[in-house]
């Protein structure tokens, strides 16, 4: 009931009343009584309050009002002041939210309580109270008399059927007890004396507040008898619930096989589980984040109703364990049940992920209920599968996620293909699922959650597809993955030949050529995606160069981890959030830079340039016309060396006999004057290598690593042998070492390299290199292992 005149809405305060099961390993506890919240009734508080602002404009304060709210609310109940207190105030909106506790001879009724909401206006928009009239009230009791706290402590845990021996002790400060000591208490244990009303009893209690670990009890304990004569849980209790699935991180099933998993949500994203809605738990494949049915006869799914009134698997324990046989038609009753299942979990595991690196009910994601966390609720995930089967013949071999704007919910509609006999189900592929999901993810945070066009361009949509598909890759890599692993989109709807993408994943131009100069003759959304992704595909491996890797069905738990992979999520998806509506690629580029310094303070913003570089979107990329390829990265990210720059000596040691060594004992880099630098400091050092002479002419070489890198440098050298010989000098003047680059040179010589790094074994001459300097084999391939092969191999560019 709404009183026509002046206060706030808040729902009043009340305890949940879930409860969980005996705690592990310890006896059952005796039955105990639930707390008591009598019902908050509405209440017409039909008067005037003054305005909420003085004569010279100032706004009145919050404690001002509350004081307002107390007179008036006592004169209604017809209550002494000294009965009511104000247990917390705030503004949120322009609304004011008071709410009051009963008190009783100065002690607190815990169950007597009410709420007062008042408009910017002062009019009162709603009052409940569940406070006791005076009359029926005890004329007088005593709040001091009987056990003390300790003591209410041991038998509270003597209800919940823990035995112990602990001693404890109590301090007090002010109203609040704090008992420390007791070992099945997760933390110290806070008590105060309440009043807890009993139907028309009032009794004095000690209120303990008890973390038990899983579950959190809050219990009254009568003062003058140490009964228990109220128990609540702070906690949200739910059923365990089991799901027979493709394994959530991998992208489809292998020979029907599917794995039985359990509470596999994240607590932090889906605090209540997968399957309570508002407090309400329901025993079919409906949750909070989506509701998943199948819908053969295409049915209308614009609606939650709709989707609602289709079939579903339902299971009372919350087991949901269906056959997969892909020798029999998608459309097999056990099938489709297993095809719900796993489209039901994959979406889920997709908001869990994406919830904890950003996309939170602030952001306008997917769920039924926000629970008070912002954004608009009442829309989750329609999900719905073997769409159309029985009336469209067409809808066949796709998928799709429509997204409007924030607060209706995302449809998500998967296909059959019939690509096979006989056909498959592409709620099965979890790749695809999350492709999918992925599209509702990058259409909210571009738009902002309001806007669902800011991907609507040929470009901007074809970033989407991108988006999407390096999501479902990076959701599925195997464990074993390295930068080396390509990988195939959609090969279970396919038949396992191919997949549904032209080219793999993968850092390889060979196995993957698509550069940034393709899109000048691409006019399909998903054919721009490829390219997108591709790029990103190489961000994700540098990003992981740089900091590590965490397995794909650890990574939903692992935002904080400071892992490679953890915190490309993390930038894309805050990325996503800076791009302008209907982004370029250039501009959805920066915006992930934006994102890698405002998350990580620019720690990756060379293994960012370098992946986009090498795919052609280098630092001087430009949007639109011609989409010519630039491979350039930033001066900044081209001067950082691993290893410093080398002056290589060659000496040729010309014996006067057979088997004649030598020894090359001191080698001294001089600098070459310049005008830069007209004189440097000398570079020398000792070596010992001892060579074997034949009857031929061998080059000794060594090298030595001289005081800076910014000038080129003569050597000399100083030979002893055993016997006579005469020595030579050959290129005694070394170049400044070259700059690093992100791109494989394109001399014949370095075809064979992997990535960016020259692979030993792949030639003779790659063997040559590095066993001369393992530089070029363990770091950058760069314009220094160039020139040692040119010198080593004799090869030429």
């Amino acid at each position: 009931m709404h009183a026509p005149v002046f206060f706030l809405g808040l729902l009043s305060i009340c305890a949940q009343q879930l409860h969980a099961a005996p705690l592990a390993g310890r006896d059952s506890a005796a039955s105990v009584p639930t707390y008591d919240q009598p019902e908050a009734a509405p209440i017409d508080l039909s008067m005037s309050f003054p305005a909420l602002s003085s004569r010279d404009g100032a706004a009145v304060s919050i404690d001002a009002i509350a004081q307002s709210a107390a007179d008036a609310l006592a004169k209604n109940l017809k209550i002494t002041n000294d009965q009511i207190k104000v247990s917390h105030a705030h503004t949120s909106s322009g609304i004011h939210h008071v709410h009051f506790v009963q008190v009783l001879d100065g002690v607190e009724i815990a169950n007597a309580v009410a709420n007062v909401n008042i408009n910017a206006d002062g009019s009162v928009l709603s009052v409940f109270s569940s406070f006791v009239p005076t009359a029926t009230t005890p004329s007088s009791f005593s709040a001091s008399a009987g056990i003390s706290v300790d003591v209410a402590v041991l038998k509270f845990a003597e209800s919940q059927g823990i035995a112990t021996t602990d001693k404890l002790t109590v301090t007090q400060d002010g109203d609040v007890y704090t008992v420390k000591g007791a070992s099945f208490a997760e933390q110290d244990i806070k008590a105060s004396k309440k009043v807890y009303r009993k139907g028309t009893d009032f009794v004095v209690c000690w209120d303990l507040s008890v973390d038990l670990g899983d579950i959190w009890r809050n219990a009254f304990v009568s003062i003058e008898t140490g009964e228990i004569v109220g128990v609540s849980d702070w906690s949200s209790d739910f059923s365990d619930a089991t799901y027979a699935v493709v394994p959530p991180h991998k992208q489809a099933p292998t020979n029907s096989q599917l794995t039985k998993i359990t509470n596999p949500w994240d607590k932090n994203a889906s605090p209540n589980g997968w399957h309570v809605i508002k407090g309400q738990e329901r025993k079919d494949l409906y949750g909070n984040n989506v509701a998943a049915a199948s819908n053969p006869d295409g049915s209308s799914t614009q609606t939650k109703a709709g989707v609602l009134a289709l079939s579903r698997p339902s299971s009372e324990s919350l087991t949901f364990d269906y056959k997969l046989d892909d020798t029999q038609d998608a459309m097999d009753p056990t099938n489709i049940n297993a095809a719900v299942t796993n489209m039901f979990v994959a979406t889920n595991i997709a908001h869990d992920f994406f919830y904890n690196y950003g996309f939170t009910e602030e952001a306008a994601n997917f769920q039924f209920d926000n629970m008070g966390k912002g954004g608009n609720e009442n829309d989750g995930v329609l999900a719905t599968c073997q769409d159309r089967f029985n009336t469209d013949a067409k809808s066949r071999n796709n998928a799709n996620f429509a997204t409007p704007p924030d607060g209706q919910s995302g449809r998500m509609r998967m296909y059959v293909f019939d690509r096979t006999n006989p056909g498959r189900d592409g709620a099965l592929d979890n790749g695809i699922v999350y492709h999918e999901f992925g599209h509702g993810l990058s259409n909210r945070l571009t738009g902002g959650g309001t806007n669902p066009n800011c991907l609507s361009g040929l470009y901007s949509g074809g970033m989407g597809e991108g988006w999407s598909d390096l999501w479902a890759v990076m959701l599925t890599l195997p464990e074993t993955a390295t930068r080396a692993t390509n990988v195939d989109m959609g090969k279970y709807v396919l038949g396992g030949n191919q997949g549904i993408r032209r080219y793999p994943y993968s850092t390889s131009l060979t196995t993957n050529p698509h550069k940034y100069s393709k899109l000048a003759t691409l006019k399909e959304v998903h054919d721009l995606g490829e390219v997108w992704c591709a790029m990103l595909y190489e961000v994700l491996w540098n990003m992981v160069d740089v900091s590590g890797w965490v397995k794909p069905a650890d990574l939903t738990a692992s935002r904080a981890s400071g892992k490679g992979n953890a915190d490309m999520a993390a930038v894309l998806i805050q990325g996503m959030k800076l791009q302008p509506c209907n982004p370029t690629f250039i501009q959805a580029r920066n915006a992930i830079l934006d994102a890698d310094k405002a998350l990580f303070n620019g720690k990756y913003s060379c293994a960012i340039w370098k992946g986009f570089a090498k795919r052609g979107m280098g630092v001087d990329a430009q949007n639109g016309g011609s989409y010519t390829d630039n491979f350039d990265i930033p001066s900044d990210c081209s001067t950082v060396d691993p290893v410093p720059p080398k002056t290589t000596s060659s000496v040729i040691v010309s014996p006067t006999a057979a088997k004649t060594s030598a020894q090359v004992s001191t080698q001294t880099a001089i600098p070459v004057p310049t005008s830069a630098a007209p004189t440097s400091a000398a570079a020398s050092t000792a070596v010992s290598s001892s060579v074997v002479a034949p009857t031929s002419k061998p080059v000794y070489t060594s090298s030595i690593a001289p005081v800076t890198s910014s000038v080129a440098y003569t050597s000399s050298v100083v030979v002893s042998s055993s016997k006579p010989v005469t020595t030579s000098k050959v290129a005694t003047t070394s170049k400044p070492r070259p700059p690093k680059t992100t791109v494989v040179s394109t001399c014949p010589h370095s075809v064979c390299s992997t990535g960016r790094k020259l692979t030993s074994t792949c030639s003779p001459c790659a063997k040559k290199v590095c066993a001369v300097d393992s530089y070029c084999c363990n770091f950058w391939w760069d314009g220094f292992c160039v020139a040692q092969a040119e010198y080593i191999c004799k090869r030429t560019c």
